[in-house]
C-alpha cells in the first residue's frame, strides 16, 4: 500500500503538468459561426480544422498543442470542428452532422482537414491534411500563398 501512494502522486503530478501545457496553448473555437465572427472583428485569418475523434490520424491534432506552435497559431482565429461529435445541437441534429455539412460546403470530406481562410472566408493556399511532424505543420501554417 505504501508503494502505491508515491505512484499515484507521481501520476497526478504528470497529469496536471500535461493539462497545464494545453492551457498554455491557443483557444480553439468549436462553434463555426462564433469563430468566423471573431475573425471578421479582428480582421485575422482563420485556421479551420475538421477532425474526428475516431480518426487514426489524431497525431496531427496533437501537434496543435505544441508550445512551439503557439506563436504561429495566435496569428489565426482557430476553429476546430469535430465531424463525429454526437452531442445534440439546438436543432436536434448532432454537432458532428452540422460540422460535416460545413466541411462539405468547402468541398472536402477527409479528416483531418486544415483550411487557411481570409476573414471573409476566401481560401489561402492549399488545404492541409495529415501531418507527420510539428515542423511539417509549422511550414503549412507559415505558408500564405
Amino acid at each position: 500500500m505504501n508503494k502505491l501512494i508515491p505512484i499515484l502522486l507521481l501520476t497526478s503530478l504528470l497529469f496536471a503538468y500535461c493539462n497545464n501545457d494545453r492551457k498554455e496553448t491557443v483557444n480553439f473555437f468549436t462553434n463555426y459561426q462564433e469563430g468566423i465572427r471573431i475573425a471578421a472583428e479582428k480582421d485575422q485569418p482563420i485556421l479551420l480544422i475538421f477532425a474526428a475523434y475516431a480518426s487514426p490520424t489524431g497525431k496531427t491534432l496533437g501537434f496543435l498543442y505544441a508550445p512551439g506552435l503557439k506563436t504561429v497559431l495566435e496569428q489565426y482565429v482557430c476553429i476546430l470542428l469535430m465531424t463525429d461529435d454526437r452531442k445534440l445541437a439546438a436543432n436536434g441534429q448532432t454537432k458532428g452532422t452540422i460540422n460535416a455539412e460545413i466541411q462539405k460546403s468547402y468541398g472536402y470530406n477527409t479528416q483531418p482537414c486544415l483550411l487557411k481562410l481570409t476573414p471573409d472566408l476566401q481560401p489561402i493556399g492549399i488545404p492541409g491534411g495529415y501531418m507527420k511532424s510539428e515542423q511539417e505543420l509549422l511550414e503549412f501554417l507559415e505558408t500564405r500563398d
